[in-house]
């Protein structure tokens, strides 16, 4: 029999409360269900890109499609004159489409990419493209951003560099820039701090409200230490948080409370099971709660996790194998939603890892990733082998 145990410990400095809920085993079926046997295949992603999306509606889906800037040679050359550029220099931009899984379409959201695609710059990073991909390239992945909860704001880390280099009246500016996907609206933010030490922007529930989690570095460990509220209705007053953490993670989103949760992110690499961190930003220093969570029976790590758009539910994909790097085709991934703070854990389903005999698309191995939850919180979406698949939520 699973027992509940309970722990508080109140920091009234820290303004900390930490909370250890869990059951002693979190219950698997005795035979899971294979997760691809229940997963609906939605969409096929052909020519746009794998590294993130969001759900407009119940049926559509934002994709990104890679571009290179709109820049020829000459331009590019006369452009150098007055600005020293590296010879391999301007990365492509992005542009959004929207396809409807009910008819199959892929359509440009043409309003918003004729005013602000080209402030989609890749955000370079390193990759894989031989055969055995050992042999690192530069690839361009999509900047930060995200959906607002309606389908209808979308912000994202912006870059005027195009605007910059062809006008000299125009000052090179980065920032955060928000507009609704009609192409109005539009707002540029610009940011208290240094962008490399911000998490992704974080949608408040009611659409009008988001916001960045932001770190710090104490003897070269990373900790969140501060979050900026922006609102809509009032862009030049954004509001400052101080977040006394002692570790950092991944931002989830914003619960049902009105609370940020974060799941930590040091078990990865010590195969310690996860924790949420559940801050209240009401005041202006955030309070911090603690959850720890147990993974299902034979899981080790988790490897992916989503906030359900209710605020009420986690969606977790767990694995049997914590170094991912040396991961092979016998990984087992499993399926999982919870509370938010870690309990009531529930199996869905479970499946293999693929291991391809050659890279495609700068990746040898394939796993199922990039939760989202379809926004009547019906069903659970995630990314497998350049496909798009859903699944039911319990």
């Amino acid at each position: 029999m699973a027992y509940r145990w309970i722990t508080l410990l109140v920091t009234a400095a820290l303004g900390t409360v930490l909370i250890a809920p869990a059951m002693a085993q979190s219950p698997v079926p005795a035979k899971e269900t294979a997760l691809l046997s229940i997963a609906t295949k939605v969409a096929v992603l052909e020519n746009v890109s794998n590294d993130t999306y969001f759900w407009i509606t119940d049926y559509k889906v934002l994709f990104f499609r890679q571009a290179p800037l709109p820049i020829s040679n000459a331009e590019k050359k006369k452009l150098s004159r007055r600005h020293p550029l590296p010879k391999d220099f301007l990365p492509p931009y992005f542009k959004l489409y929207a396809y409807d899984t009910q008819t199959s379409k892929l359509l440009p959201i043409d309003l918003f990419n004729t005013k602000y695609a080209p402030t989609l710059l890749g955000d370079e990073t390193e990759g894989y493209d031989d055969e055995d991909g050992r042999d690192p390239t530069i690839i361009y992945r999509i900047p930060s951003c995200m959906l607002s909860p309606d389908g209808q704001w979308f912000v994202w880390y912006s870059t005027n560099l195009l605007q910059a280099l062809r006008d000299k009246a125009h000052k090179f500016n980065i920032g955060w820039t928000t507009a609704k996907l009609d192409g109005t609206g539009a707002e540029f933010w610009t940011f208290p701090h240094n962008l490399s030490d911000s998490g992704p922007p974080v949608w408040e529930r009611d659409n009008r409200h988001w916001l960045e989690v932001y770190e710090s570095y104490v003897r070269k460990v990373a900790r969140f230490s501060n979050a900026t509220i922006y609102d809509l209705s009032a862009p030049a007053i954004p509001r400052e948080i101080t977040m006394d953490s002692p570790e950092n993670g991944l931002v989830e989103g914003v619960d049902s409370d009105g609370s940020v949760l974060v799941v930590d992110l040091d078990f990865r690499h010590d195969n310690i099971p996860p924790k949420i961190e559940q801050f209240d930003l009401s005041g202006a220093s955030a309070t911090r709660k603690v959850f720890a969570v147990q993974p299902p029976v034979g899981y080790q790590s988790e490897s992916d996790v989503a906030l359900s758009p209710a605020g009420d539910k986690l969606a977790w994909i767990f694995n049997n194998k914590y170094d991912i790097v040396n991961a092979d085709a016998n990984g087992t991934y499993i399926l999982c939603i919870s509370d938010t703070d870690g309990s009531h854990m529930q199996v869905i389903g479970s499946m293999q890892g693929y291991l391809a005999p050659k890279t495609v698309n700068h990746q040898l191995y394939y796993w199922p990733e990039t939760l989202r939850w379809t926004p009547d919180g019906k069903h659970i979406s995630f990314i497998f082998r350049n496909a798009l698949y859903t699944v039911p939520a319990p």
